[in-house]
């Protein structure tokens, strides 16, 4: 990809960052698609991905968790199946599990337990793809027993019952 085909990509997510923050979600989707042209004729998977969790982060913001969630797991399969250098994989999944990260921090302000505990457990799938990947790796281990802990803390002062009986195995588990 040429310094300036990539400097336009960087732009356009940067922009649709913008709009989606300024709720002009039609124009955020347009720059998009131009970012996702962009990272396709470039055939560049750790940019395809980022386009994706962008976009599913603008569906969410649009009130439409579950389209956003698609956009997240096609993201998080990207991952899964790239045979990136590794530069590209740490990169990739550093964005990943930011995202997913500032995504639940954000819902978490909002009082939206759900949607929080939705993007940790998309911030887990990371690590578990990780452990695929590297099984001889402790980091992920790690990573994924303090998410766990984050999701925890969501339901803090609340009663076990109100964690939902999937999560709170995943949670005892791992933890």
């Amino acid at each position: 990809m040429s310094r300036q085909a990539e400097d336009l990509l960087n732009r356009s997510l940067k922009d649709a960052s913008s709009l989606i923050e300024k709720k002009k979600y039609k124009k955020a989707l347009e720059k998009l698609d131009k970012a996702e042209k962009l990272a396709e004729k470039a055939d560049r998977l750790d940019l395809v991905c980022r386009v994706l969790l962008q976009r599913g982060a603008a569906m969410v913001s649009m009130d439409k968790p579950d389209e956003g969630q698609v956009l997240y797991d096609k993201a998080l399969e990207v991952f899964r199946t790239s045979n990136l250098n590794e530069h590209e994989n740490s990169f990739l999944q550093f964005t990943l599990s930011n995202t997913f990260q500032k995504l639940a921090r954000n819902f978490k302000k909002a009082d939206s337990v759900e949607n929080a505990e939705n993007c940790y457990l998309n911030e887990i799938k990371v690590h578990e793809i990780l452990l695929e990947k590297y099984p001889d790796d402790e980091e992920p281990k790690t990573d994924i027993a303090r998410t766990f802990d984050s999701i925890g803390d969501l339901y803090e002062g609340s009663e076990p019952e109100d964690m939902d009986l999937e999560t709170e195995g995943q949670y005892y588990e791992k933890v």
